[in-house]
């Protein structure tokens, strides 16, 4: 894959990123205090690791630092759709959080990143249960209660409205 490079959002001038997650910073002259400039070459940002696994990177401009997890800047820079915190967050595809290629990382809602790749108890997909009758239940804990979104004779037809039945109300 051919490596891209764009300024970091904020940073323009200072530093740019990859597509394959790697940082360095620009060259650029800064003035001293005293008088006169000096050039900074560009050198690659090391990340470092925070205790969850996320790899991070500080930048700094105007005498200003700050720490950014490296796979929001990628996906920042290089993804048109725009992530909203709580409720859109970006997820490693392949749970590998050191992996922060673009072509690795999706935008995924609150609810779908929690429960990725896991299950109830049961052994079924979140939200769904078997009533006594065979049949499977569908619900989902939607702005602060629960709402029950109907019985259905599959697990996939019980899946298939809980997820558009959670992208539809404020899930939690």
């Amino acid at each position: 894959m051919k490596e891209i490079w764009k300024d970091v959002k904020g940073y323009e001038g200072y530093y740019q990123i990859s597509n394959l997650g790697n940082v360095h910073s620009m060259d650029r002259k800064i003035k001293h205090w005293r008088g006169g400039t000096s050039l900074i070459k560009s050198i690659a940002i090391n990340s470092h690791s925070d205790l969850r696994g996320y790899r991070f990177v500080h930048l700094s401009k105007d005498n200003k630092g700050k720490f950014h997890k490296v796979h929001l800047l990628v996906w920042d820079s290089f993804s048109a759709i725009k992530r909203n915190g709580r409720k859109l967050q970006v997820d490693h595809i392949d749970n590998n959080k050191s992996n922060n290629s673009f072509s690795n990382l999706q935008l995924l809602n609150n609810r779908e990143n929690a429960s990725k790749n896991k299950k109830s108890k049961t052994g079924l997909p979140t939200g769904i249960s078997m009533l006594p009758n065979g049949k499977f239940r569908a619900r989902a804990y939607i702005n602060n209660k629960f709402v029950h979104i109907g019985c259905y004779n599959t697990i996939e037809l019980a899946k298939a409205q809980y997820n558009k039945s959670i992208n539809k109300g404020e899930a939690q």
